[in-house]
Parts: structure tokens; sequence; C-alpha cells
């Protein structure tokens, strides 16, 4: 009798040390998923300005010449579970008047399409970050004054947080953070954009059964 009680007294401190064990692995696994897929629906506005000569070090244009864009823009960003993704988005934006090398220029409006690659990392605290896939990145125009120009954009970036169930993603780019636009009438030079966005994605479904 002694004996069945001892091994008794073993089991349970056994199965007790075990359901710590297991608990603890758990709170210490992250809440949030490393990888994500499905196809989000995305709503963005951003205020950007565009150097056409480059910026200063202090993030002012060079030369005075700064152009002054607000645009928004909707479409679907598709993560994968390796850590890809894709961007198709359509937009709008409104170029304000500024003064150009040889004078001022009039404001303008203008609607575009958006593509680009992408790749995401999720850390234990919910953040994630979105690095474009070089030359990948191509905005089309579709009306205004440069109906039919492509540019093309190096550089992008974003980062912010998920929820712990995936379903929604909240994301910034920051105005310190420049990158390159190269296109009809802008010098192939090195990072010409500064733009404070602030980006929305909502879960639809999974791409793939």
């Amino acid at each position: 009798m002694k004996g069945s009680m001892k091994k008794l007294a073993v089991f349970v401190i056994v199965a007790a040390i075990t359901m710590f064990i297991t608990a603890t692995m758990a709170s210490a696994k992250s809440p949030f998923p490393k990888a994500i897929r499905g196809q989000y629906a995305a709503t963005s506005g951003s205020t950007c300005m565009l150097a056409p000569f480059g910026f200063n070090p202090n993030l002012t244009p060079i030369n005075g010449v700064g152009i002054i864009q607000l645009i928004n823009r909707w479409g679907v960003f598709t993560f994968e579970k390796d850590g890809t993704g894709s961007v198709t988005s359509n937009g709008s934006q409104i170029t304000l008047s500024y003064m150009g090398p040889s004078g001022p220029v009039l404001p303008s409006a203008a609607s575009n399409t958006i593509s680009w690659d992408f790749t995401y990392t999720v850390d234990d605290d919910g953040m994630i970050t979105i690095t474009q896939v070089p030359e990948t990145y191509f905005i089309t125009n579709i009306s205004g004054p440069m109906n039919g120009a492509t540019y093309q954009v190096e550089g992008a970036s974003l980062i912010g947080t998920i929820t712990p169930d995936g379903k929604n993603i909240t994301l910034n780019g920051s105005a310190s953070n420049l990158f390159t636009v190269i296109g009809p009438n802008l010098l192939p030079i090195g990072s010409n954009q500064s733009c404070s966005t602030s980006v929305v994605l909502i879960w639809q479904h999974n791409e793939k059964p």
C-alpha cells in the first residue's frame, strides 16, 4: 500500500512539473503570427515631398525645389508564408503649386496604378517590417498632366503592428525614410522623395486553398 502511495505521489509531482513546463513554454511563445498568408484590403494616405534635385542633409530640398503631393491609395496586399508578398493598388494625387527652376508651376491632379513586391518580417512583439524588393515598384499615370508616364520607385519600406489574430495590420512610413523616384522629367539621382504615410490592412481571405 505504501509503495502504491509513493508511486502515486511521484506521478502527481511529475505531472505537475510537466504542466508547469508546458504552460511556461506556451506563455513564452509569441502570440503574433510570424508567417502571414492571404489577401488584405488596403487603404492609405500620404503627404509627400518630391525633390527633383535631391535632399540636403537637413532634409530640405536642394535648390529650394520641393513639390508637395497629397496621395490616397486603395488596393490589395498579398502575403505568402515564406516572407514574401506583393501589392496592386490604385491611387489619386493632388500636386500643389510650386516654384520651379523656370518659374511657378500650377497645381494639378492625377490618378495612377501601382504594383510592387516586398519581403516582410514579424517580431515577437507584433512589429511588422515590409521592405520593397528592388526593381519591382512601378507607378503608371492614367490621368493628369503626365498621363501614360511610368515611374520606378526604389527603397520603399513600411513598419507597423499586426494583431494577434493576424486579421488587421497598421503601417507607417516615416518622412525621414528617403527613397528614389525615377521617371520622366526626374533626374536619375539618389534619394529624392520623402513621404509621411499611414496604411491600414484588413484581412479578406486566403489567396490559395
